[in-house]
């Protein structure tokens, strides 16, 4: 599968920016194109990577590099252009710089969805998504800045098989009164026992008492 021709002759003939502005407008990387051709070639994996697209793929994945192994499965959607590394109409980034695109997806700090969200949109290389959320998660300015009043989500509990087999308590006060709440997981039925105290014997005594009378 080729990526879109037009996006990729873009990239190709993207000219150098001229000013901030138009750095800040590049989708790909505030790198000049030579820089990246020269690493990628440079890349033992992807300079493999290169040779197999021109002279065809080990049909078994035997006599490949480790290198270049991890684009073995990838290799369908791979598609080599003016000395660049396409996955689909996204730009296979050689080793030696993975580091330099990690900080510039992160730049802005934006969290680590935006950054995931950034990097599909251009960038590819095996586990970038995980280098992603390492890079984010060690990051002290998105740690400062994180919403601290994160919902967690809701937990699914297993329906049992008896009523009282599985139960929730609580304890709440009113009207100057103690009062043990038990609520049954099967039949969501409410008992509201008034104590007499907040002690543990108290509650076991309580809850015993409840028990007899379910069997």
């Amino acid at each position: 599968m080729k990526p879109d021709s037009d996006y990729v002759q873009a990239i190709i003939d993207m000219p150098e920016p001229r000013n901030k502005t138009e750095l800040q407008n590049i989708r790909l990387v505030n790198l000049e194109r030579k820089e990246f051709k020269e690493a990628t070639l440079s890349d033992v994996g992807l300079s493999h990577v290169i040779k197999f697209w021109n002279e065809g793929w080990p049909s078994n994945g035997q006599n490949i590099s480790p290198e270049a192994w991890e684009y073995f499965k990838f290799r369908d959607n791979i598609y080599v252009e003016e000395g660049l590394v396409f996955l689909n109409d996204r730009v296979i980034v050689p080793v030696s710089l993975r580091s330099e695109m990690l900080n510039i997806l992160h730049q802005a700090h934006c969290g680590m969805e935006k950054a995931k969200a950034r990097a599909r949109q251009v960038l590819f290389w095996p586990g970038i998504t995980k280098d992603i959320e390492n890079m984010v998660s060690k990051c002290k300015t998105c740690e400062r800045y994180r919403p601290r009043n994160v919902k967690e989500p809701l937990i699914c509990h297993e329906v049992p098989n008896l009523p009282y087999e599985k139960i929730g308590t609580d304890i709440c006060d009113h009207g100057g009164n103690s009062y043990l709440i038990i609520g049954c997981y099967l039949s969501k039925w409410l008992d509201i026992i008034k104590l007499s105290n907040k002690t543990s014997d108290e509650i076991i005594a309580t809850l015993k008492a409840v028990f007899s009378t379910q069997r």
